[in-house]
């Protein structure tokens, strides 16, 4: 079981980066950490999509645990089946030797082992109570947020907060437990920071050499950087600093210290040129995995594409990129509406 997990956190996100990068013909749709990166906010945005409609109908959780198997399985193959080529030639990939690297990965390695082993012991989290209580209820009763949290009774969808049931981080960790044998808190507290860290960094990577065109060893110099200011900067749970490393497995964290600085280095790469459909359909993902973390995201997302769209239009004369940027809004303003008439939607479904 925990073998599977490790799968599902490894194997899976690369090759759902390997799928969906396929038709792109540029120079990253080869780097493996930009696959890791897009295939880990797939995987979120499919659950995403499959979660919602599921949580409506009241649907059990080990049925949601089974659709998701199922469809990573089937992509995974498709993947193996088109990337053949490619996974034989990922030796092309080179990384520049410098002391600077060394550094950088340093800083990271320490921040990963300060979450991991320090932080649960002397950080608590006052959303603990209501995150993991909620996916390790999910666990027990087989059921998506129909526990109440606080009695540990039986409820119905209109006692649930809209902004549990509209995202579906919270199933995801809870899934993440149910397929790997281990408890809710195991899986938030050693698991996923180790994964969030890391993914958000290579994230960081990808931007630095984005800045400094390719450059690799500014892009280490950079992670020194922003290493150093994480590293001092949780100074208060407002920062983005204290939601990556105290409390990296909650939604907030993953959409502000994962989506939404991939988004912003991803659309303000492909708006200074022309881009293809994979590469739209890669920020339409983003912003879906965005809405995943917290309905946040579906302002947050929305309003970081639109501004850098505006930007690239006065800049490069590109209207295309606000066309496309309102066409990848769309999963967003569809959740809006979710919310706006949850109550009527409720009704209808009873």
């Amino acid at each position: 079981m925990i073998l599977w997990l490790i799968v599902i956190l490894t194997i899976v996100p690369l090759m759902l980066g390997a799928l969906i990068t396929y038709p792109i013909k540029r120079n990253y749709s080869d780097d493996l950490m930009f696959w890791y990166a897009i295939g880990l906010i797939m995987m979120a945005a499919l659950f995403q999509l499959i979660c919602v409609p599921l949580t409506f109908f009241r649907v059990p959780f080990h049925t949601l645990v089974i659709i998701y198997n199922a469809l990573l399985t089937l992509l995974v193959l498709c993947s193996a089946v088109v990337n053949r080529k490619r996974l034989r030639c990922l030796s092309r990939y080179k990384v520049e030797r410098s002391v600077f690297l060394l550094i950088a990965i340093g800083l990271i390695i320490i921040q990963i082992v300060t979450s991991v082993v320090f932080t649960p012991q002397y950080v608590y989290s006052g959303d603990d109570t209501t995150y993991i209580t909620m996916a390790n209820d999910s666990v027990e009763s087989d059921t998506i947020y129909l526990t109440d949290y606080m009695t540990g009774k039986s409820c119905t969808l209109a006692d649930v907060s809209p902004k549990y049931t509209l995202t579906s981080y919270i199933m995801f960790t809870a899934y993440l437990a149910k397929v790997s044998g281990l408890h809710v808190l195991i899986v938030c507290k050693t698991i996923l920071p180790v994964v969030i860290i890391a993914v958000a960094y290579m994230i960081f990577w990808q931007f630095g050499l984005f800045l400094f065109k390719g450059n690799q060893k500014n892009a280490y110099i950079f992670l020194i950087f922003v290493s150093m200011l994480n590293l001092f900067g949780a100074f208060s749970n407002y920062t983005l600093s204290f939601r990556l490393l105290v409390c990296s497995w909650q939604g907030k964290a993953w959409m502000a210290a994962v989506v939404l600085p991939f988004l912003f280095y991803y659309a303000a790469k492909i708006f200074e040129r022309e881009y293809s459909w994979a590469e739209m359909l890669i920020v339409a993902v983003a912003m879906v995995a965005a809405s995943a973390g917290s309905l946040f995201g579906n302002g947050l997302a929305p309003l970081m594409l639109m501004i850098l769209a505006v930007i690239s239009v006065i800049k490069y004369k590109r209207w295309k990129n606000f066309i496309m940027a309102a066409i990848c809004c769309i999963p967003c303003g569809g959740c809006v509406l979710l919310y706006r008439y949850y109550d009527i939607i409720l009704g209808y479904i009873r």
